[in-house]
C-alpha cells in the first residue's frame, strides 16, 4: 500500500511475506502463499497516531475487475487510544467497514491507512485530517522484530 498525497509519500505496507526477497519485478514475492492467504492480507511495518486531531477516511469509488463501483469494504487496523505511547503488537486490532461507510480516527487513535482488497485494483478516498499533523510512530520492525498481518477478506 503505497500513500501518495500533497504531503506525504511514504510505504505504508506490503503484500508478501518475506519482504527481503521482494523485487521490483516481484514485488510481490511470498504472496501467492499461505502465510499470505494467497495474497488476501497486508504486512504492516509501521503504525502511527496523531496526539492532536483526528482523521476520517471514507472511500468514494473504486475500480474494480469489472468496472468503476461506488462502496466497497475496506479495512483499518486500530489500537485504543488510551495506550499512549507503550503500544505493541498484540494492541492492535483489524476491522472491517462495510461499503457506503467511512471512519473516523480520533486522535491519539494508533491506526495505519485503510486497505482495500486486491480485487479492487485502486479506490478514491474523501479524507480530512486535523489541521496540526503531528505523528507519533511506532516501526513494528524495528522495535519488535515483527510486522502487523491484517486480512483483507470479509
Amino acid at each position: 500500500m503505497a500513500i501518495n498525497t500533497v504531503n506525504n509519500t511514504y510505504l505504508d505496507g506490503i503484500g508478501c511475506s518475506d519482504p527481503e526477497n521482494a523485487q521490483e519485478s516481484e514485488p510481490g514475492y511470498g504472496a501467492g502463499e499461505e502465510c499470505s492467504d494467497f495474497g488476501n492480507c497486508i504486512y504492516l511495518w509501521m503504525t502511527d497516531y496523531h496526539p492532536d486531531g483526528g482523521q476520517m477516511f471514507f472511500p468514494l469509488s473504486v475500480d474494480s475487475e469489472q468496472d468503476v463501483e461506488q462502496g466497497m469494504p475496506f479495512f483499518v487496523c486500530l489500537a485504543k487510544n488510551t495506550i499512549g505511547d507503550d503500544i505493541t503488537p498484540q494492541d492492535m486490532r483489524g476491522f472491517c467497514i462495510p461499503p457506503g461507510k467511512g471512519v473516523y480516527i480520533h486522535p491519539g487513535t494508533w491506526h495505519n491507512g485503510f486497505y482495500i482488497n486486491k480485487s479492487y485494483r485502486s479506490a478514491t478516498c474523501f479524507t480530512r485530517q486535523g489541521r496540526v499533523h503531528a505523528r507519533v510512530s511506532c516501526s513494528w520492525v524495528e522495535e519488535f522484530n515483527c510486522m502487523l498481518r491484517l486480512n483483507l477478506s470479509e
